[in-house]
């Protein structure tokens, strides 16, 4: 074989390694940002139950002491927090206001429903 023959089998063989590897890549990722949306819906979801039973209205400061007990992760009182899979920070928000994930961007950020 000669040495342009070699080269274009080795860039066949890069592109086609390529061509497989990038859709597995941008799976993950949009499953990271999936798992990062639906954090953000938990913490959500949370601040609401939270806000109902303490008879907070917008505007209200909320901690993550406040929220323990309302379905953030595993076992009442866990003091678990939700983690960001990209490694973002999760910003809790007065109530009224959407948490957000200090990452940003469509990916990691909280849609708007309609009301």
């Amino acid at each position: 074989m000669t040495r342009s023959t070699k080269t274009i089998i080795a860039v066949i063989a890069v592109c086609i390694f390529a061509g497989w590897t990038i859709p597995h890549f941008m799976r993950a990722r949009s499953a990271r940002a999936y798992y990062c949306v639906n954090n953000l819906r938990i913490i959500e979801s949370a601040k609401e139950d939270w806000a109902m039973e303490h008879n907070k209205t917008n505007g209200a400061d909320v901690t993550w002491d406040d929220l323990r007990d309302y379905s953030l992760g595993p076992g009442p009182s866990s003091g678990f927090i939700p983690k960001c899979p990209d490694g973002g920070i999760y910003i809790i928000g007065k109530v009224g206001e959407k948490p957000r994930c200090s990452i940003g961007g469509i990916a990691h950020t909280l849609p708007d429903y309609p009301k």
